[in-house]
């Protein structure tokens, strides 16, 4: 049978509250109050579903719609990005024993989403029926036909496999007898309204979800940027308890197993306790509907007698008796009908026993379904003032719901009567209530509609506040505050009469109100607390080298009296040196202008050794020699610089030489300015990645011949580096990460070179790298984050043999050591620092194919973590029911992944004018992968005029 109960009446406006007062009860001495739902119509008046731009389930917003899912979502994207959030590690379904479903009806519903809105506007076209085009109809039937035979070939045997019965059976039968509807009797869907029409269609939508064994996406859902993977996130309001002041519930267990206290009448009414509390706290159990905190504890109380209305003191002794219970916020769905909130409200906030619970709680008041706007002032005048939040109701596309009622520009007023303390739109805010999907009460779902269904999307967003940050619940003033201050603002900028703060945003409620503000709090040398703010976040995930993507760092932020922390992925707050915007585009732009810019540019020694070409003159008995380079892609062009790096080596007849320049320090000070740069990049090359972070600045060498096959070489090297980018409308040099400091690093390098032969040479090198404010390259968004830089100690060999004439092997292996200048810092290195490693083996060959051809085969391992971690020192919330700090110091692994790549390089000369080159780099990672391997080729034809 149909377990989807569609309300479908549709509304008069003397149905709007179901309780209505006549005449007599209004002339009685106390008011009485009513639940805000009753008889609306969930669509009501001007809801239509399915006409202009908002189309909650078919079309621009279709829950269904291709391979990505993306349901509703836009804004905040749950089914993408590193949270993976449906149904990827944090599966809603609690263990991922339920196989997602959307994924498996995505083809079914891209081809009826578009369609149902077709539907929609054709039928409302030629309705109602008449003979003066009889096609039309015809027509119209034809579509529901098509619609009957799409969902029949998608869910008949789905169907069948649940129930044992047809498609017809089980679902089209009853939906079609339900509406009245004869295929076989055009005449039949004479006289439908709009209301009803789109009743029908949200029947099939929520019919044929009820077989589907999934939870139902609804429309709000993204209306309130609201996601199950967010709940799940912040906890599930599991240390949570609301306080649910409205009618009993049904045997519904979903719900019943959260309500550990009740009191009051036991009528459940027309479900409307039920209604509320499904969308607070059902189960994410892949049956039906998803609640905002679905393992939060509700204390209930059932204020409303026989006649389905309740007393001012039966609503007090409700809320005494679920604050009693624990709980910290209550929902209150119920009020007197004509304004949004009555002046007993203020009567009721005074008496003694509520005085004792406002200073420890949040009341959600649902602003009622008049239409009206507050006309009357309100005599507050609270010695203490209760912390409310008044909710008014919204459709999907943010519009005020026809029959919401809204504050105007109505005052709290003093106790004088006379000075307007605040206004009532101060406290107001909207949050979906049209057509909301709810329990029926009978183990299915239907739709309604009505501020008592917005008001519990606030409550529960408050609930997933105060089980994330328990210590809230001492802070209702706070908590209030932070829905205020993140509500997307709708009508006119600020808080206005109509929407007040504006539209309930639920995921950017439990994020930071100003990423700006976040700070990590620490302690200085002296034992001093010091915040140490962000200075901003990277924007570059490419190629972060301390792999750091599964661990995070705590920050806070100031709410008011007290705090909230934040756990911030630590790789956003390191910024890679020298990984450029592009990534690997870039990176293979700059093995193409390096790797294969060596055809026509080497000479050959006496003993078959490649070369570079130098500009060579004699002077006073030494020989001075000039070459210029082209710019590694860490040292892009800019018009206050050289164009191009340089070196000029001054040697005399005793071997004695002293070399200057910029810009290829590491290949100078190692015996060859004309290597190429990429290879001792610690993301890509093998060859002294330590040294090579000092390189691309200005650099001094010195080589002494100590014996006759023996010369030692001492050099110094700098970089100073920040990533940069020229505006194409100004002109501008600008940083493309400006949170981040320049990088700065120095290095003295030492080495001892020795000829074993004359086609076999061995170096030992030892560098001392000193970074300014970055370890191994990698800088902190924090402001004590390697605030006083780090010292790295590394060995280097390096071995060539010219094996024969065309035909030459090299070697080169380093290890590392990096420690912290400071073990205090907020994220600095741990006690025995970073232990690294890097080697490169390659071929060199030359007239392989042709006369004048060279080619390299290398096997790289860059730069890699062996040993090491990150240490963080700061406060962190050591008792989340107070909000207790202390100082912790934490211990972080590095990400310990190899990666090997074999390169190959080939150039030749075509002629005297024409050359080709070519070049392919294959990459493979073992370990934790922590970003994919980059496989890149590419090639090159110059033409020289």
């Amino acid at each position: 049978m149909l377990r989807s109960r569609l309300l479908y009446t549709a509304a008069l406006a003397l149905f709007l509250t179901p309780t209505n007062l006549t005449l007599a009860q209004a002339e009685e001495s106390e008011t009485r109050l009513g639940p805000y739902y009753g008889r609306i119509s969930p669509f009501y008046g001007q809801i239509s579903p399915f006409e202009g731009d908002i189309d909650p389930f078919w079309g621009r917003i279709s829950p269904f719609e291709d391979g990505s899912v993306e349901p509703f979502w836009g804004r905040i994207s749950p089914f993408e990005g590193d949270i993976e959030s449906f149904w990827g590690r944090i599966s809603p379904f609690e263990g991922g024993e339920v196989e997602p479903f959307w994924g498996r009806i995505s083809p079914f519903w891209g081809r009826i989403s578009p369609f149902m809105g077709d539907l929609q506007a054709n039928w409302g076209r030629i309705s109602p029926f008449d003979d003066t085009n009889p096609d039309d109809h015809q027509a119209l039937l034809e579509q529901i036909q098509y619609l009957i035979d799409e969902s029949r070939a998608f869910w008949e045997d789905q169907i069948l496999a649940q129930t044992g019965q047809s498609f017809e059976e089980a679902f089209l039968n009853d939906l079609l007898k339900e509406f009245g509807i004869d295929l076989d009797d055009p005449s039949s869907l004479d006289g439908m309204t709009a209301a009803e029409r789109a009743a029908f269609q949200f029947a099939w939508y929520d019919g044929l979800m009820s077989f589907s064994g999934q939870d139902h996406v609804d429309h709000w859902m993204e209306t309130a940027n609201w996601s199950p993977a967010l709940t799940q996130m912040q906890g599930m309001g599991a240390d949570t308890v609301i306080g649910l002041i409205d009618f009993a519930l049904t045997k519904d267990e979903d719900l019943l197993d959260n309500v550990f206290y009740f009191d009051g009448d036991r009528d459940p009414a027309e479900g409307h306790g039920g209604a509320v509390a499904s969308l607070l706290v059902a189960d994410h159990d892949g049956d039906g509907l998803m609640g905002i905190a679905p393992h939060a504890q509700v204390a209930m109380y059932n204020p409303f007698d026989a006649d389905g209305t309740a007393s001012w003191d039966s609503v007090a002794a409700g809320i005494y008796a679920v604050t009693r219970a624990g709980a910290s916020v209550v929902n209150l769905s119920l009020g007197v009908s004509g304004s949004l909130f009555d002046q007993e409200w203020a009567d009721l906030y005074r008496r003694p026993e509520i005085v004792n619970v406002i200073d420890s709680t949040i009341f959600i008041h649902a602003a009622g379904n008049d239409g009206v706007v507050q006309s009357n002032d309100l005599e507050w005048a609270l010695e203490h003032d209760p912390n409310l939040i008044l909710v008014g109701s919204v459709g999907p596309s943010g519009q005020i719901s026809a029959f919401s009622n809204t504050p105007g520009d109505a005052c709290f007023l003093n106790k004088n009567g006379q000075k307007c303390e605040s206004y009532l739109r101060d406290r107001f805010i909207v949050a979906p209530g049209e057509w909301i999907l709810v329990t029926d009460g009978q183990g299915g779902v239907t739709r309604a509609s009505g501020t008592s269904f917005a008001a519990p999307m606030v409550t529960g967003a408050i609930a997933l506040l105060h089980d994330r940050w328990t210590w809230l619940t001492q802070y209702p003033e706070e908590t209030v505050n932070i829905i205020f201050e993140t509500a997307d603002d709708l009508g006119a900028p600020g808080v206005d009469d109509v929407y007040g703060h504006g539209l309930l945003n639920i995921a950017a409620s439990q994020s930071p109100l100003d990423f700006n503000l976040l700070y990590q709090l620490g302690e200085d040398k002296h034992g001093r607390a010091t915040k140490n703010y962000l200075t901003g976040f990277n924007s570059n995930h490419y190629g972060q080298y301390l792999g750091a993507e599964e661990n995070y760092i705590t920050v806070l932020e100031d709410v008011g009296a007290t705090y909230r922390d934040f756990l911030i992925p630590l790789d956003e707050l390191l910024n890679d040196t020298g990984v450029t915007v592009n990534g690997a585009t870039e990176q293979l732009q700059s093995y193409v202008t390096e790797s294969l810019t060596a055809s026509g540019q080497s000479g050959t020694t006496t003993k078959g050794k490649k070369v570079k070409d130098k500009k060579k003159v004699n002077l006073l008995g030494t020989t001075l020699s000039m070459a210029a380079f082209p710019l590694s892609d860490t040292q892009p062009f800019r018009d206050d610089r050289l164009p191009f790096a340089s070196e000029f080596e001054l040697q005399s007849e005793s071997g004695l030489t002293v070399a200057f320049g910029n810009g290829v320090g590491a290949m100078s000070l190692t015996g060859d300015a004309g290597q190429n740069a990429t290879r001792f990049q610690r993301q890509t090359g093998g060859v002294n990645p330590v040294l090579g972070l000092a390189s691309g600045g200005a650099f001094s060498r010195v080589d002494v011949p100590i014996l006759e096959a023996t010369k030692i070489s001492v050099g110094l090297s700098e970089h100073d580096y920040q990533e940069e980018f020229v505006d194409p409308i100004t002109g501008e040099i600008l940083a493309v990460n400006p949170n981040f400091d320049s990088f700065n690093a120095t290095a003295t390098h030492l080495a001892v070179h020795h000829s074993v032969s004359s086609d076999f040479e061995l170096s030992l090198g030892y560098t001392r790298l000193n970074e300014a404010n970055s370890a191994l390259g990698v800088q902190s968004a924090l402001a004590d984050g390697f605030s006083v830089g780090t010292k790295t100690d590394a060995v280097s060999l390096d071995a060539t043999w010219q094996l024969a004439p065309k035909i030459s092997l090299s070697g080169s292996y380093t290890v590392g050591q990096t420690r912290a200048n400071s073990s205090t810092d907020a994220l600095t290195l741990g006690r025995d620092g970073i232990q690294t490693e890097a080697f490169e083996v390659a071929a060199n060959l030359s007239e392989v194919w042709f006369e004048q051809d060279e080619m390299r085969v290398a096997l790289v391992q860059p730069m890699r973590i062996t040993d090491g971690a990150f240490m963080t020192n700061g406060y962190e919330i050591v008792d989340r029911t107070t909000g207790q700090l202390d100082l912790v110091s934490r211990s972080i692994s590095i990400d310990q992944t190899q990666r090997l790549a074999l390169e190959t390089t080939w150039s030749a000369p075509l002629s005297e004018t024409i050359s080709v080159a070519g070049f392919l780099r294959l990459e493979e990672t073992y370990g934790v992968n922590t970003e994919p391997a980059q496989h890149m080729a590419g090639a090159s034809l110059k033409v020289q005029f």
